[in-house]
């Protein structure tokens, strides 16, 4: 059998022909309908889960809780006192607060946890350290002797929580010799990243 040169190139001229034709004709978008499902809870329901703790003074319990749960968020109120009332903090204090809130990884997956401020008002500090640990979560690498990170700007406090951990957090605000004045608004942030894989 000879091997006809001519036939070939006309084969794969039609083949070209045939292929360039269904590329002309193939789709440039397409829109696919699936099922999903997403619940927008509480913050002390999600998947990285934010709880306010019951902080201890001196090993008695703290009635004067700075966090809780308002409208779905977890809301830190430094000023709570007595009854609820707000007072704040004087000049030149420092305030500490055990177990001050909680962070839960509901995840498959090990998470690394930032935690940073925004806003916070000039010549007030905040620093945070590790209180109780649940399954696992890594130390809080800090060079300060008392274990205290600050967190002001986007110097900020890192850890890692494994699937299904848990992290307590320890508070203390420092305010310094500054004019009073009303309350300030600022924001803390917890941001998580999946440690080896997607949330």
């Amino acid at each position: 059998m000879r091997f006809n040169l001519h036939r070939a190139l006309m084969v794969a001229g039609g083949t070209l022909a045939v292929a360039g034709l269904m590329a002309a004709y193939s789709y440039t978008t397409a829109s696919v309908t699936n099922a999903a499902t997403l619940s927008v809870v509480d913050t002390n329901q999600a998947l990285l889960a934010l709880t306010p703790g019951t902080p201890a003074v001196g090993g008695y319990p703290d009635k004067d809780v700075p966090a809780s749960i308002q409208n779905g968020n977890l809301v830190f109120d430094f000023n709570k006192g007595l009854g609820g009332a707000d007072f704040g903090l004087q000049q030149n204090s420092t305030y500490y607060w055990d177990g001050m809130f909680t962070i839960q990884n509901n995840s498959s997956n090990a998470v690394q946890v930032t935690i940073t401020d925004a806003n916070l008002p000039a010549g007030v500090t905040l620093s945070m350290n590790q209180g109780e640990t649940g399954k696992g979560a890594t130390t809080i690498n800090t060079n300060d002797a008392s274990g205290l990170v600050k967190i002001q700007g986007n110097t900020g406090l890192t850890f890692t929580i494994p699937a299904g951990g848990w992290q307590e957090m320890d508070v203390q605000a420092q305010v310094g010799a500054m004019g009073i004045s009303n309350s300030s608004n600022m924001t803390i942030n917890v941001n998580a990243a999946a440690v080896g894989g997607d949330l």
